[in-house]
């Protein structure tokens, strides 16, 4: 347990201190502010201008920008030879579950940040929720989420609002270090969370389990329950299980990998 967590905070350094990692906070401001550059209007509100760039076409550059920090982590451990004599000081386990711990975390903190300081910027113009962001205040009911909105936490809800997504983000990023297991390609690694965003869309509308948008299940404003479940303790509940499975696969897959040499 001591070298799991020597293992993550070495690596939360080395992605922190890293300029992509603040160049990708950046990033996703800039991408909201592209999207709704032309609808900035008097009549607007930032948790209106908020929730617009979430289900925004400039929203899908953030699976790329949220996995430039973390997701080739393994792939940059390979180039160098690093991953061996780490291994040897703490155990294979130890050091693959720290690597998926800091790859499945790094994407919520980006896109909180990002979006933090894209709130930031429209508040210079715009009011925290006129009559258009109450719309969303009624959706979302008595719920935390609701009760966030009501006592004037915009921001502490739109952390929240993102930290859950960022479990989506998190789950692809994870999918994304897996596929790098085997095309050990910096730009691919950082493409995959987006392309595996969509074939897990197509895939849930093709076996009919839902038409929903792969947002939706972790959209901590939508009001309904996902096969009797609250959307948060789902996305809470998804993001568990596909940690424990992916962590697994990627320890199981780098011991294979150290034992053919």
């Amino acid at each position: 347990m001591k070298m799991f967590f020597r293992y993550m905070r070495t690596d939360l350094k080395r992605a922190l201190e890293g300029a992509g990692f603040w160049l990708s906070i950046a990033a996703v401001a800039v991408a909201g502010l592209l999207y709704l550059i032309e609808e900035l209007d008097s009549y607007l509100d930032v948790m209106y201008v908020f929730h617009q760039a979430i289900y925004g076409s400039m929203f899908f550059l953030n699976y790329i920008f949220t996995a430039i920090p973390c997701a080739s982590l393994l792939v940059e451990d390979w180039e160098t030879g690093y991953y061996r004599p780490a291994m040897v000081r703490g155990g294979l386990i130890s050091y693959g579950i720290a690597k998926a711990a800091v790859i499945f975390t790094i994407p919520s903190a980006v896109l909180a940040a990002g979006n933090f300081l894209f709130l930031l910027i429209l508040k210079v113009r715009l009011p925290w929720m006129g009559s258009v962001g109450s719309q969303v205040a009624g959706v979302v009911g008595e719920r935390v989420a609701g009760a966030l909105l009501a006592n004037g936490h915009y921001l502490t809800y739109a952390i929240c609002y993102c930290l859950e997504l960022g479990i989506l983000l998190g789950i692809l990023n994870l999918l994304a270090a897996c596929c790098s297991m085997y095309l050990k390609n910096r730009l691919l690694t950082w493409i995959a969370p987006l392309l595996f965003y969509f074939l897990i869309q197509y895939l849930l509308i093709l076996a009919g389990i839902s038409d929903l948008g792969l947002l939706c299940f972790f959209d901590l404003t939508y009001n309904e329950q996902l096969w009797g479940t609250p959307v948060p303790l789902f996305a809470m509940g998804a993001g568990l299980f596909s940690f424990a499975v992916l962590s697994g696969f990627l320890v199981w897959k780098m011991e294979r990998a150290v034992r053919n040499g």
